[in-house]
């Protein structure tokens, strides 16, 4: 995979994570819960960032930081689609 589809891929999954940042507290039913949301989130998308950087260290020109911009964005790929799902359905607190 070379490093300009990598970036296109990170832009995309970060478009994710701020959709998902900026929905989920209309979705919350509490401050606390949307707290504990963002930190789960943020705790699997560090954690995936960080093995794809492990995973693409030094192949083909990939800039590790932007694998873990993947990896990190990924994690909210599934939340936003759920909360884009709830939002179409008319589902607010």
């Amino acid at each position: 995979m070379e490093t300009a589809m990598l970036g296109l891929m990170a832009v995309g999954v970060l478009i994710a994570f701020v959709y998902v940042q900026v929905r989920l507290p209309v979705h919350a039913a509490t401050r606390a819960q949307a707290t504990a949301t963002r930190l789960l989130l943020a705790a699997t998308g560090v954690g995936l960032g960080l093995i794809g950087a492990w995973m693409y260290q030094g192949v083909g020109g990939i800039v590790p930081w932007l694998a873990f911009l993947v990896g990190f964005g990924v994690a909210h790929v599934p939340a936003a689609f759920i909360l884009f799902i709830k939002r179409e359905r008319g589902e607010y607190r």
